[in-house]
């Protein structure tokens, strides 16, 4: 079936409670992997394109893979720009056929920051593209940052007023986690008061950075409190990254541009019941039918 935006998925998640797992991906195969076990999981998902990475590649080829994917699929499938930090790249990704994009304050004042994202919600609105926008700052491991920084959190009282002027369809905040952390350095500590003051500030679904070091029970706890997103990336890259060397040192016989498919299916498996787990997790699981527009 054809892409569908960020909205046709997490309105119908916001109202029975439950969320959808967004998963990074860098090339063919990490998206195939995704959308497999979302399939055999009859799940919804959204496939991610994380920005530092398109940097490095053309933007059409990822919107290429992701609409082929789509459309040789019978699951919803949302092709989501992750962290777009300027607008250059986050209109390349609408223009190229991103069905929803991310942005992040490129170091603004509040104002001009609802400035700037109303002017992305516009644009994203004209062409049926949904438009997530993380308030506050969910800090990263790459930038050797592994504690939340209570500083850059979202304020409950600018949630409110952020949502309400720049009519955007997703809120990211940041409540504690880290982007890049996962339980072989600590688990991810949810300040679920303030959770709970910006969902009953802002009456759009919440969104989640840094999903992998949330524990089960963290993560119920915040689907509870109207998180409908959770962003996945680490839990992904591990498994492929130690994977492949894994196999590559076990059986130096693929390292073979004709046999190294040989190790990315295995890897894929492997990363696939990691992804089903999750969804489980989320209650996204068996949803995909209950879509209006989905067709058995």
């Amino acid at each position: 079936m054809p892409l569908v935006n960020l909205n046709c998925v997490l309105e119908k998640a916001h109202k029975e409670r439950y969320a959808v797992g967004a998963f990074d991906t860098w090339n063919i195969e990490s998206v195939r992997t995704v959308i497999a076990a979302a399939e055999e999981s009859c799940s919804p998902v959204i496939v991610q394109a994380y920005t530092e990475r398109i940097r490095h590649t053309d933007i059409e080829y990822y919107s290429a893979i992701g609409k082929v994917a789509a459309e040789n699929s019978k699951i919803p499938v949302v092709l989501h720009l992750d962290h777009g930090d300027n607008l250059r790249i986050v209109m390349q990704s609408i223009r190229q056929g991103f069905t929803s994009v991310s942005i992040e304050n490129p170091g603004l004042t509040f104002q001009q920051y609802v400035d700037f994202t109303k002017k992305v919600v516009e644009v994203a609105h004209s062409t049926d593209v949904s438009v997530e926008a993380e308030l506050g700052e969910v800090p990263r491991v790459r930038e050797g940052v592994t504690e939340p920084r209570h500083e850059t959190m979202t304020d409950p009282k600018e949630a409110s007023r952020f949502v309400a002027e720049t009519g955007i369809d997703a809120l990211a905040i940041s409540v504690g986690t880290v982007s890049g952390l996962h339980e072989g350095i600590k688990e991810a500590k949810v300040d679920f008061d303030r959770l709970r003051k910006i969902r009953n500030s802002a009456s759009v679904p919440l969104v989640l950075h840094g999903g992998t070091a949330l524990t089960s029970a963290d993560v119920k706890k915040a689907i509870g409190l109207g998180v409908c997103k959770i962003n996945i990336g680490t839990a992904l890259h591990l498994p492929f990254i130690e994977g492949i060397i894994r196999l590559v040192k076990n059986s130096p016989e693929n390292v073979d541009l004709f046999k190294i498919h040989r190790v990315d299916r295995v890897v894929q498996e492997e990363a696939k019941t990691i992804i089903k787990n999750l969804m489980k997790l989320y209650g996204c699981s068996d949803k995909a039918a209950a879509y209006n527009f989905f067709a058995v």
